[in-house]
């Protein structure tokens, strides 16, 4: 008489293990994506802090509006403007120049929401002093028409990118064959 076997079979156990694998791996991309989103409102957030800071520094330099105006170009980070605020970098404070214009307040005001302060903390291997630290490659514009200001703020898009033809896609394993999308934030405003 045969006796009949308890337990499971290798086959069993093989089909239930592709089928945990197949379970982990969509857990494990939908983690992935859900990271992405997060890094994007994160960029979402700080670009309109960005902007309302902007407003504020414009609101309080309100003789100068026309020298805030970057013709729509971002702001260029090479060269750095005459220091017209007074901020700590983490080492040392720089005081602010007082002989500072208010159009010369303008164009450090811009490049320091472009391009930070450079903030480093001793003993620290990455230090984040300004909303900018935390987009991908920020990009600030402002043009102003009379008195009214459009300023906008874009960085590099995490979840969303586009192929050659301007097709939007939302996965794709060939980093090739993706553009990156630049998302955006835009403020239109009187100050």
């Amino acid at each position: 008489m045969l006796n009949p076997t308890k337990g499971f079979s290798l086959l069993e156990a093989l089909v239930a293990l592709a089928i945990t694998s197949i379970a982990l791996t969509g857990l494990g991309s939908l983690q992935i994506e859900a990271n992405k989103s997060a890094t994007d409102a994160g960029g979402k957030s700080q670009g309109i802090w960005i902007l309302e800071d902007l407003a504020n520094r414009m609101r309080f330099n309100n003789t100068a509006i026309a020298s805030y105006d970057t013709a729509a170009n971002p702001i260029n980070c090479g060269n750095a403007p005459k220091v017209c605020a007074s901020y700590n970098t983490g080492v040392a404070r720089l005081t602010a120049d007082p002989t500072c214009t208010t159009a010369e307040l303008a164009a450090f005001d811009l490049w320091e929401l472009q391009c930070g302060v450079g903030a480093a903390v001793p003993g620290s291997l990455t230090t984040r002093g300004s909303s900018v630290d935390f987009m991908p490659n920020p990009q600030l514009s402002v043009t102003v028409i009379g008195q009214q200001v459009t300023a906008t703020v874009s960085w590099e898009s995490t979840t969303e990118r586009q192929d050659a033809n301007g097709n939007r896609i939302y996965a794709s394993n060939s980093p090739v064959t993706t553009v990156t999308r630049r998302a955006s934030a835009t403020s239109v405003f009187v100050p």
